[in-house]
């Protein structure tokens, strides 16, 4: 189909899996390269999900032109073979029609900073001043500040209804945070949240809840959808036992296991 393409990032020559695709094939990086945009490409027609069905991986070495090939690719985690077909893992995280949505609207918030950059960073008129008589005084918690921004009401209004309602720790002021200014007058943003804050839910990687100003982030969102926070944080690992010090003196039904210990070692003596 006329315009239809895929996903391929600037430095997936280098990567791991390339280099250990490459020796398996006896072969170079940038054949392994070329044989992945031709496989790739052949399931972007042929799928939906990243799953041919009734379909084994002598197709996939028939399609590269490449004995063993899909055998090193399944060695590396980037082909799957059961009973009902063959498939591609994660293919929703990279080819998925919602990922190369994603992937576009990246670009266009990429074009609209480099732009603004270019005028100076100047995207706002000039605010007016505005002299009014003096408030009567209040208490500091009882102050409530407009949201601020061009964006319309109703659709922070929405914003904070569905963050509140996700497992984001909640958000109880009446005006956005800082950072939901930008995010609330960008159109691609407001389609793609509701679906970041329901993925929140499998994000591993955060050990306490995050935050409506962090979700706010600039490239946040896109992080979530592509599933960058899936996985815990590197080098976290369950405690061990040598990480918990000893106590200062047993208690308890441990002091009396202790004791019981102590005496069968006094008797062999």
């Amino acid at each position: 189909m006329a315009g239809a393409w895929i996903k391929l990032r600037h430095d997936l020559c280098d990567a791991p899996e390339i280099r250990r695709l490459a020796r398996a094939c006896g072969v170079t990086r940038d054949d392994v390269l070329g044989k992945l945009f031709r496989l790739w490409s052949w399931f972007d027609r042929h799928s939906i999900d990243g799953m041919v069905a009734d379909e084994t991986s002598d197709l996939v070495d028939e399609l590269v032109g490449l004995s063993g090939f899909a055998a090193a690719l399944v060695s590396v985690g980037w082909l799957a073979e059961d009973k009902f077909g063959i498939v591609i893992p994660n293919w929703d995280r990279h080819n998925s029609e919602t990922a190369k949505q994603r992937t576009l609207s990246a670009e266009r918030q990429q074009k609209h900073r480099e732009k603004r950059q270019c005028n100076g960073g100047v995207t706002q008129p000039a605010l007016r001043v505005v002299t009014q008589a003096a408030l009567p005084e209040k208490r500091r918690e009882e102050i409530h500040h407009p949201p601020r921004g061009d964006f319309d009401e109703q659709t922070w209004q929405q914003l904070r209804k569905a963050w509140n309602a996700g497992p984001g720790k909640r958000w109880g002021l009446v005006s956005p945070p800082a950072k939901a200014v930008d995010r609330l007058a960008d159109g691609d943003w407001v389609r793609m949240y509701p679906e970041a804050i329901a993925r929140l839910r499998s994000c591993r990687f955060f050990e306490s809840p995050v935050t409506l100003n962090q979700f706010c982030g600039p490239e946040f969102v896109m992080h979530v959808l592509g599933g960058s926070y899936d996985a815990p944080k590197r080098g976290k690992t369950a405690k061990d036992f040598a990480d918990t010090p000893p106590p200062r003196a047993f208690t308890g039904d441990v002091a009396e296991a202790f004791e019981r210990t102590r005496r069968k070692l006094q008797e062999q003596k």
